[in-house]
């Protein structure tokens, strides 16, 4: 199967950020997967988000830069994800300054595409389908046409959790939200679940139903920042992706882990899945990058991992606990085996913000 549908990764999770090396390890392995974009949306990167109104010192905006100029000299394109807290709600006195906002970070990561995040906010107004049309018209303003903007509804697929936690979407949302705006704007879709585990062709229909030929497919996986999934390791190929290598659907965008390079181990598998390619050879290849980034003994990591994976590391065996860190302390110059060391040390503690 041809492949008509590019990938990359979205770094948009809950938890500390990574660090520039981490980074560039990711973007070295996407750029030789041959995934097209890396996207630089960490929650808790506080310049693009809860302190996105605000000028910071210079300092606060070099990872931010650092990561523009490698992704491009990876041959990546790269784009930032502005998160404008408060915005909806304020948009008479904020709308200039995000305007200047938008002109500063395209400026400083020299991005080629840009993110605008609304999700994991309240729909607190009836009329918030208009108020975020606004919002996506200052961006295209500010960027000055040409630049595409991929914007993340706060409804952002029909998992009735986001309901449940934020309420629920007004009546009109959809028809307002994208109500004149220009060519460039795609929308981010989870699909039927907020961690779906995969895609159908009527998934894609329904998406297709409310973004027609817009949708840019956020899939969180291998994400693990969520209250289901913290604490755990996915290092399983992608599956069920195959439906979206489809002319609707613009790009698919990988949410990794807290640790970034081992999610690397899944991501190699995620062209191949959305060409097709039949779950043993997916499996084939995920043991290929295990091995390039784990050492020799990947397998015997993988097995412990998905064992305590199953219990979570609470209530793992302690005879597994030991044995997967002294593997893993063994290679000592594998930036992976460092990350499962952090790990199990609980360096990527769960952060109570991501409530989904």
């Amino acid at each position: 199967m041809a492949l008509s549908t590019p990938s990359g990764i979205i770094e948009g999770f809950y938890g500390a950020p990574y660090s520039s090396r981490t980074r560039l390890a990711m973007m070295q392995m996407a750029s030789a997967l041959g995934m097209s974009f890396y996207a630089f949306a960490p929650k808790n990167y506080e310049p693009l988000r809860k302190r996105w109104a605000e000028p910071l010192p210079s300092g606060a905006y070099e990872p931010l830069a650092l990561a523009g100029a490698r992704a491009h000299a990876l041959g990546l394109k790269f784009a930032f994800g502005i998160s404008p807290l408060g915005l909806s709600s304020d948009l008479g006195a904020m709308l200039g300054v995000f305007k200047d906002r938008v002109r500063f970070f395209m400026e400083v990561s020299h991005a080629d595409f840009a993110c605008l995040l609304f999700d994991d906010v309240p729909n607190a107004f009836p009329d918030l389908g208009s108020r975020q049309n606004l919002v996506i018209r200052a961006m295209e303003e500010a960027l000055g046409g040409g630049t595409e903007i991929w914007a993340c509804p706060t409804t952002y697929s029909d998992d009735p959790i986001l309901a449940r936690l934020y309420g629920p979407t007004p009546s009109s949302y959809f028809e307002e939200l994208q109500d004149g705006i220009g060519d460039e704007v795609r929308f981010f879709w989870t699909g039927p679940r907020v961690l779906s585990k995969g895609f159908s062709r009527r998934d894609i229909r329904r998406a297709d139903s409310l973004f027609h030929g817009r949708t840019v497919i956020w899939h969180n996986y291998p994400v693990n920042d969520g209250k289901a999934r913290a604490g755990k390791l996915y290092l399983e190929p992608f599956e069920g992706m195959a439906a979206c290598n489809d002319e609707r659907i613009k790009a698919v965008a990988a949410n990794p882990m807290t640790e970034g390079v081992l999610s690397m181990i899944p991501c190699a598998t995620l062209i191949p899945a959305l060409s097709g390619m039949d779950a043993p050879s997916l499996s084939a290849l995920r043991d290929g990058a295990a091995c390039d980034l784990l050492g020799p003994r990947y397998q015997e990591i993988l097995d412990l991992a998905s064992r305590i994976r199953s219990t979570g590391l609470e209530r793992a065996r302690a005879r597994d606990l030991f044995a997967l860190r002294a593997l893993c302390s063994s290679q000592c110059g594998s930036l992976a085996c460092q990350e499962i060391v952090s790990y199990l040390d609980g360096c990527h503690a769960f952060d109570p913000e991501c409530l989904t």
